[in-house]
């Protein structure tokens, strides 16, 4: 598949990093003896007592590093009563801190912001992405930011080698595990400008998208991302106002909901409607705090949003007196 795609080189390019990691045992050993030098005794004889074991479960350099760094943090008591399941709760630690650094480091290095961007937005909403749906808006993306040329299958062709992505029999991606996503977002958190020019368009794209299949998994899928970005400090994108509208609409018809919809809804008024409609007030209404916003607020509000708020208040019982 990479030779038809012809991604072999970037996939060699990331795979020279990994192989530079990937010491010998002997090299391994050495950074153990290292890494071990100047501990309290109890952690010394400690780590001395299971280096085998350690050695047999971490196979990188940083995930060694990590390893003694997660040690000062096992209680004493710990290590005296129960070593083995201190040793792996610092196992199990190192690897998975091992692999957010990792991921940073990769994205960091590969200047791959942007498409990292695109995958980690995808994914989110579902916990997995169809490939034949990333294929499909690819073009749509590059067309619109052509500095994403190549970069999107790149990343997803190395986070695949890597293992940081599993591809199901039917195309899906999805993570090998949660601290690669931690990774990206971590990644991401580093760059919010960065992250909000790249979800801009591809908020447009999903919303092509519709337009050429029908349905609406676009823009119900651009909703969802605008919400979530928000887990990113200043990472929020602002659509372009035809297709805010177009969100306004979405969320409007969705506060027509009852029970747990409505509330739902109502949370994705809070954080998606544009504050130059109507959702502003159901906006400002539920930032202000949906279990103490008072009946007599909602009254006093524009007369539709006044009709939202009561049923909230009815319905999921969010308002007093």
């Amino acid at each position: 598949m990479a030779e038809a795609s012809h991604a072999e080189n970037n996939i060699q390019r990331w795979r020279m990093p990994l192989n530079a990691e990937n010491y010998g045992r002997p090299q391994l050993r050495q950074l153990y003896r290292n890494l071990s030098k100047g501990l309290p005794p109890d952690l010394s004889a400690f780590v001395h007592e299971y280096q085998l074991t350690v050695l047999r479960e971490l196979s990188l350099p940083l995930e060694l590093r990590k390893f003694f760094d997660s040690l000062p943090d096992l209680a004493s008591d710990e290590l005296a009563r129960q070593p083995q399941a201190a040793l792996a709760t610092a196992t199990k630690r190192a690897h998975q801190d091992s692999i957010e650094r990792t991921v940073v480091d990769q994205l960091e290095a590969r200047d791959a912001i942007k498409p990292a961007a695109i995958l980690w937005a995808l994914i989110k909403p579902y916990g997995r992405l169809s490939a034949d749906v990333l294929r499909g808006l690819d073009d749509a993306l590059v067309d619109i930011h052509s500095s994403l040329e190549g970069k999107i299958s790149t990343l997803v062709n190395s986070f695949v080698t890597g293992r940081n992505l599993r591809q199901g029999a039917d195309g899906s991606l999805a993570y090998y595990h949660g601290k690669v996503e931690a990774g990206i977002e971590t990644a991401l958190a580093g760059h919010p400008q960065a992250v909000r020019l790249t979800l801009r368009p591809l908020i447009d794209a999903l919303l092509a998208r519709d337009d050429d299949q029908g349905g609406s998994w676009g823009i119900e899928t651009a909703a969802e991302i605008i919400r979530l970005s928000q887990r990113i400090a200043d990472a929020t994108p602002r659509p372009p106002r035809a297709s805010q509208d177009r969100l306004n609409r979405l969320v409007e018809n969705k506060l027509k909901a009852t029970g747990r919809d409505l509330e739902n809804a109502l949370r994705l008024a809070a954080t998606v409607g544009s504050s130059i409609s109507n959702l502003s007030e159901v906006r400002a209404g539920w930032s202000i705090n949906p279990i103490e916003v008072s009946r007599d607020w909602w009254t006093g509000a524009n007369p539709n949003v006044t009709q939202i708020g009561m049923r909230g208040c009815a319905q999921i019982l969010t308002c007093v007196n």
